[in-house]
């Protein structure tokens, strides 16, 4: 058995190695690979955030579950994830992904030749020597009979026929809540003819975005109520990567790995900022979540290609030192 993990740190206020194991692994206790962050839900407390690492608070609740607990456990991950979680004593392996996808996990090998998993797939490796993990739910292997059950995420579309690397799976019956409800978008949009006359007269009248909204609104009696839970929503998740996040920059974070005691006074939050809509809400918020720190920048990267000429003066810059200037009166960092 071969276990190897790379750290990106980017919440607590000490990194966490991996694979993450207690001192008593050797009588029974497990071993965690986690890639993802835990940004809400029922497994982190208020008291939590900051002190302790989203992998070291996952991991406490893994072990003071019984296995049986195991798959409901990851399924109340709020936050993108892939991840293996090994019991020696017990003989048994879960992993998975979130019911998005949103992290990369590869199954290779088989109970013959051996099975691995990977978060990356070596260049050198043959075509079809791996696949994606179906993400559907949580996976539970039991490395002496070597059979494999997916314990199904609620509502998720399963299938008994297909295969992780060629070995067949059964579904267990009872199927994961998911904390990430996936209604029809169909069920959230009017009719299709409703849809089509709405559209047809703005394209009419010319409606510009500001007359499109107003009169969302005005047919809508809920549509500031939606706005401002969307606008709550996305303020609480910018919230939570700005706090969570360690204490140092890419350069001290070196230092403080091998044992200098210091204090960072550079920059640890950044946006990609192309001066569009969405960035410049992002960096708003940001700042907004940070409001107790006047003294922290945040940095704002802008990426632009040079054009012909030599000339770096492409769409993306303008419109970000546009949005910049416009901010100002809000955003004084």
């Amino acid at each position: 058995m071969f276990l190897a993990g790379s750290v990106l740190w980017l919440q607590g206020r000490r990194l966490t190695p991996q694979p993450v194991l207690e001192k008593a692994s050797q009588r029974g206790g497990g071993l965690l690979m986690w890639n993802g962050d835990v940004f809400g839900g029922d497994l982190i407390k208020d008291e939590d955030v900051g002190p302790l690492s989203d992998t070291e608070i996952l991991f406490r609740v893994l072990e003071s579950s019984p296995s049986s607990s195991v798959p409901s456990v990851l399924c109340k991950v709020r936050g993108p994830f892939a991840f293996a979680y090994l019991r020696p004593g017990e003989g048994r392996l879960w992993f998975g992904r979130d019911v998005l996808g949103r992290h990369c996990l590869l199954a290779g090998g088989g109970d013959k030749e051996g099975f691995f998993l990977s978060s990356v797939a070596a260049p050198e490796w043959e075509e079809n020597s791996c696949v994606e993990v179906p993400a559907l739910g949580v996976f539970e292997k039991d490395l002496a009979t070597f059979k494999l059950v997916l314990h199904p995420g609620e509502g998720l579309d399963t299938d008994a026929n297909i295969e992780v690397r060629g070995i067949p799976f059964s579904v267990a019956q009872d199927s994961l809540e998911c904390p990430i409800a996936l209604p029809a978008i169909e069920e959230a949009l009017p009719p299709d003819k409703d849809r089509d006359e709405w559209i047809g007269t703005a394209l009419r009248e010319k409606w510009s975005i500001h007359d499109m909204v107003v009169r969302f609104w005005e047919e809508d009696a809920e549509g500031e109520n939606h706005v401002r839970s969307f606008l709550c929503s996305l303020q609480e998740a910018v919230r939570k990567r700005v706090r969570t996040r360690p204490d140092y920059c890419k350069e001290c974070v070196k230092k403080v790995l091998l044992g200098e005691d210091l204090k960072c006074g550079h920059c640890k939050v950044a946006v990609l900022f192309s001066g569009g809509l969405d960035s410049t809400v992002l960096a708003a918020l940001a700042d907004r979540a940070m409001e107790d720190c006047p003294e922290e920048q945040i940095d704002l990267i802008n990426v632009a290609f040079q054009m012909e000429g030599g000339s770096f003066e492409v769409p993306d810059r303008i419109t970000a030192r546009q949005a910049r200037k416009k901010e100002n009166p809000f955003c004084d960092r």
